[in-house]
């Protein structure tokens, strides 16, 4: 079988997994009401404004923090959209295992383990050899 074969029939098996069939199933009620997406774009850009300030070292104002828990108490009491983060998290997690596994195996990270085998021999002062390549792998979504 080929590379891309394998590949579609991998996105088949996706497709028949229970953590897919739970995403879409709460996709599709959140879909039906338009409270529930906006509740849920609300709570998803909140915390995106609220990890994007953390992650630059800026504080997060009381009135951030206060708007991002009443979105989250609003979440908790909205069983659907609950549900549909609940159901994202396990989806999201089982293709960031497939996205391991894939990755893992294919030792795509060669670089990245040169460099710092080059690294431990040095001290750190040497220059930003290699700086420009992490070998990290993209970010998911």
């Amino acid at each position: 079988m080929s590379v891309y074969g394998t590949a579609h029939k991998l996105a088949r098996a996706i497709k028949e997994s229970e953590e897919y069939q739970s995403f879409q199933e709460a996709r599709k009620k959140i879909k039906e009401d338009s409270t529930r997406i906006e509740l849920l774009q609300d709570f998803q850009q909140q915390i995106i404004k609220v990890r994007r300030r953390e992650m630059r070292g800026e504080e997060v104002s009381e009135e951030e923090k206060q708007r991002l828990n009443e979105l989250q108490n609003l979440v908790d009491m909205n069983q659907p959209v609950k549900k549909f983060l609940q159901a994202q998290s396990r989806f999201s997690t089982m293709i960031n295992d497939i996205e391991e596994i894939l990755f893992g195996d294919l030792e795509l990270r060669l670089l990245d383990e040169e460099k710092k085998e080059a690294d431990s021999g040095r001290p750190e002062a040497d220059g930003p050899a290699g700086d420009d390549f992490k070998g990290d792998k993209a970010e998911s979504s």
